[in-house]
């Protein structure tokens, strides 16, 4: 029976939530903030950014969480789990925060709405981080070498990794709809389908270690190399390329994608937060961290920011990226029937047209069902980024009244029968921005169009 606990303390509304850092700091690369914790002298081991915004520090040696503004931190949150400690945390499919716990074959769900913590059981072995994956559940790697997928119901299959003792360590989506980790002890990358199949790739560097994995906006798998201090890139067909940090002994670690395109990651030994560019191209920042800090682990936030643990601080820290755009929020897919072996549509799109007046870009084309079923619509760039869809826009009869990253829904849909769609987004489509449909069709079917603006 799933337990729950109620906040320690108030949460911030999501109205105060991280604001612009001004239009100047904001268009400024590597512009460092240090937030101290209310923890005292306890520092921070991990970091997430919800869905709302908020960003979530997770305190080592304590059974709370606590959330951060731009003007410092509101309050700590209870999430305790029979005494066992937060390790990480991250967002899921469905708009909560999701906790792996150290010690304890435990997952638990931060409602950051009502503040309620549930755990749920039935983990292989204790959770090393997760992270939201294309079929509507949170991804999980484990310490004792597997893989567990957890709805938000609680219904949780755990899957073997082939390589014994792998040493599990980050999770991510890839735009190939499998999820992509690492394997620290084994010195590989992998790649697994919602359905459990597993496909791992050695790395060209021996003792590379590692240790986080994000998606890039090229299309590409991006992850850090403790042990071979370099940043690795793999292509989903399993290419892998490798760039050396610049800094010797840096041992990176946390990686997120950011707003500016880039890919962020943190340098613990060498007290650096830095960027790469897709096509390899380095830069490290040091000013404003806080000597010994130990930056660790990085995610995306609001208003272009990235947002840092340090390890061996009491504070968490943010960085600019240079641009103010809203960065990449998670992927919140919605659930809908399991992959099949069946495609469900072909090439559908016809009349497709792109205009930008006003700061508003409009696309529009029809669609001809190519199946009857359940179709859900959302605006993500072909690396996985999902997009706001303005209020005004109108999914085949099904209007947008207001802002929104969820998938649009459209119900009942005859095979044959041509409907028109129209998609408002704010500024101009970046270069490989995508509609993407996700359909289920009958039969339990599933497949995805793509279709280029």
């Amino acid at each position: 029976m799933p337990r729950s606990s109620r906040l320690a303390a108030v949460l911030v509304p999501p109205a105060l939530l991280i604001g612009a850092v001004g239009a100047a700091m904001a268009a400024t690369p590597g512009v460092v903030t240090e937030y101290p914790s209310n923890t005292g002298s306890i520092p921070s081991g991990g970091i997430g950014v919800a869905p709302n915004g908020t960003v979530y520090g997770v305190f080592n040696n304590l059974n709370t969480v606590v959330p951060f503004t731009s003007s410092g931190t509101g309050g700590q949150v209870s999430v305790a789990a029979g005494g066992n400690l937060v390790s990480s945390i991250a967002p899921g499919p469905d708009g909560a925060m999701w906790m792996t716990y150290n010690f304890t074959s435990t997952l638990g769900r931060l409602d950051t709405a009502s503040g309620t913590t549930t755990q749920v059981g039935g983990l292989a072995s204790a959770g090393w981080s997760s992270s939201a994956g294309p079929d509507g559940r949170q991804w999980v790697t484990l310490t004792g070498g597997q893989i567990a997928a957890v709805t938000s119901a609680g219904a949780v299959t755990n899957y073997a990794v082939p390589t014994a003792n792998p040493g599990l360590i980050g999770i991510t989506p890839g735009p190939d709809g499998r999820m992509w980790f690492t394997e620290t002890r084994a010195n590989k990358v992998g790649a697994i389908s919602t359905s459990g199949q597993v496909t791992e790739y050695t790395l060209p560097t021996a003792g590379a270690q590692p240790q986080y994995i994000a998606a890039g906006a090229d299309g590409n798998l991006w992850f850090t190399e403790a042990g071979g201090n370099k940043i690795g890139r793999v292509t989903t067909s399993g290419v892998i390329t490798e760039f050396p940090v610049p800094t010797a002994n840096a041992r990176p670690l946390g990686i997120a994608a950011g707003a500016d395109g880039n890919l962020w990651f943190t340098e613990p030994m060498a007290g650096k937060v830095a960027s790469i560019t897709t096509s390899g191209v380095i830069t490290e920042y040091s000013a404003g961290i806080a000597p010994n800090s130990y930056p660790a682990i990085i995610a995306a936030g609001p208003g272009g920011l990235m947002w840092f643990s340090n390890q061996d601080a009491p504070s968490v820290g943010s960085i600019t990226t240079g641009s103010a755009a809203p960065a990449p929020a998670p992927v919140p897919t919605p659930s809908v029937a399991p992959a099949g072996p069946t495609n469900v549509v072909t090439p559908v799109t016809r009349n497709l047209r792109t205009t930008t007046k006003d700061g508003r870009t409009t696309i529009t084309f029809t669609l001809r069902y190519a199946a009857s079923g359940n179709y859900a619509f959302r605006l993500e760039t072909r690396a996985g980024t999902v997009l706001p869809m303005l209020a005004g826009s109108d999914i085949a009869g099904v209007p947008v009244k207001k802002s929104t990253r969820k998938a649009v829904a459209v119900r009942n849909a005859r095979a044959g029968k041509t409907v028109k769609v129209k998609v408002v987004m704010k500024g101009k489509p970046a270069k490989g921005t995508a509609l993407r449909a996700i359909i289920a069709g009958p039969k339990g079917s599933r497949t995805t169009e793509t279709i280029p603006v």
